[in-house]
């Protein structure tokens, strides 16, 4: 009765099912043999993303495509995971004999998503040549719109097409890398959303670099994690880059605040900037919620910003023991209530419709109690329905 139903109704139905949820995956696995109607769709979704994350992953895949070739034609996003050996530290894609040629046997000019995650410190050398080869061809394609790397080199970014549109970096290595040989592209790379969790000195220099041919000028989200204060000058060069352009700004300052004042950054460029989400590790260092709030602060009325959310992160220690005290909890306090000041006044962003708070504590029960103490020191006058909570 299910084969007589038209392709289109069949493809539909399984659009509800979930590749990534092991209970969806054995119905998808059991439709699959019940026509052929159904087998095509079917592996078109279990197999669309393909993940390779052991050791035996390699000899797998290649033996599914050598049985079965037409399943190359399925496979649109890889996601490559350089898990650690047992106790030995070693990642297992260096060890992997077929793995290279597994991925030869994919077509890259079909696979529009890539993820690579190597070891810590950088790995890409110790792969043999002929599995980064295929890794370089698969970001070469003219389909790829969506890399996400961890430790892998940045390199990698410089060889892909003009269709790239997200790169999420995660620790890149710098400089050049073996078998990574950036050719001229006919346009740039124009990207749309940028994902940062790196030092930036190094980072930031590659995306001015114009040989790399690649453009923030229509970047729309921008999320930025700054590990050290000293990069914060590296992110307003960067917000500087995308500043008619950029809709969402995700930012976590960098710790060693010695001044709240110092290290400052300005979106008053920002036309178009209506998301602002920012993530503070509240009482260490305590500065950083000093800093917010003078960052917050300077945003000028005539700012697009409807959206304003403070992810507020409390670790250990006496900050968050029922009630925050001491004097970390004063300085956090008196933040906040600046914030609260600001956001109050309908004539400071007059497009604002919602401040949103999330709160995590390593201690689940604290949340409550941290929540009455955040309402209690923003001190926003309810009318005015600006405060959720997420």
């Amino acid at each position: 009765m299910f084969s007589s139903l038209p392709l289109e109704l069949i493809l539909l139905l399984l659009s509800y099912l979930d590749r990534d949820r092991k209970a969806d995956q054995d119905t998808l696995r059991s439709l699959s043999l019940t026509s052929l109607a159904c087998l095509g769709p079917c592996q078109s979704i279990i197999f669309y993303h393909t993940k390779l994350d052991s050791l035996d992953s390699g000899r797998r895949l290649l033996n599914l495509l050598l049985s079965s070739p037409r399943i190359a034609a399925y496979v649109k996003r890889v996601t490559i995971s350089d898990a650690v050996d047992g106790a030995s530290g070693n990642g297992w894609l260096r060890a992997d004999p077929n793995l290279a040629l597994a991925l030869r046997k994919l077509n890259p000019k079909q696979i529009h998503r890539l993820t690579l995650n190597l070891q810590p410190g950088g790995s890409w050398g110790n792969l043999a040549s002929a599995l980064r080869k295929s890794i370089v061809d698969i970001c070469k394609s003219p389909a790829l719109i969506d890399l996400d790397m961890q430790w892998a080199p940045l390199a990698l970014a410089g060889v892909c097409s003009p269709t790239l549109k997200r790169l999420r970096l995660f620790h890149p290595s710098l400089g050049p890398a073996t078998d990574i040989n950036p050719v001229p592209r006919p346009f740039d790379i124009v990207l749309e959303e940028l994902e940062l969790w790196s030092a930036l000195d190094g980072v930031a220099e590659f995306f001015f670099d114009p040989s790399n041919q690649i453009s923030l000028n229509d970047l729309r989200e921008l999320e930025v994690v700054a590990y050290s204060s000293k990069y914060h000058s590296h992110v307003q060069l960067l917000l500087d880059q995308c500043r008619r352009s950029l809709e969402t700004f995700y930012f976590r300052p960098g710790g060693q605040i010695a001044n709240s004042a110092e290290h400052m950054l300005s979106v008053s460029q920002c036309p178009t900037l209506t998301t602002l989400c920012l993530t503070i590790n509240a009482p260490d260092p305590p500065l950083s919620l000093p800093w917010t709030a003078n960052f917050v602060s300077s945003i000028p009325s005539r700012s697009a910003i409807e959206i304003l959310e403070l992810d507020l992160r409390f670790g250990k220690g006496p900050v968050h023991r029922g009630q925050i005290h001491g004097e970390e909890g004063s300085v956090i306090s008196r933040a906040l209530r600046n914030i609260g000041i600001f956001i109050a006044k309908p004539t400071s962003l007059p497009r604002l419709r919602a401040l949103e708070i999330g709160i995590q504590s390593e201690k689940a029960s604290d949340v409550r109690s941290l929540r009455s103490w955040v309402r209690e020191a923003l001190a926003i006058p309810p009318e005015r329905n600006l405060l959720h909570w997420v």
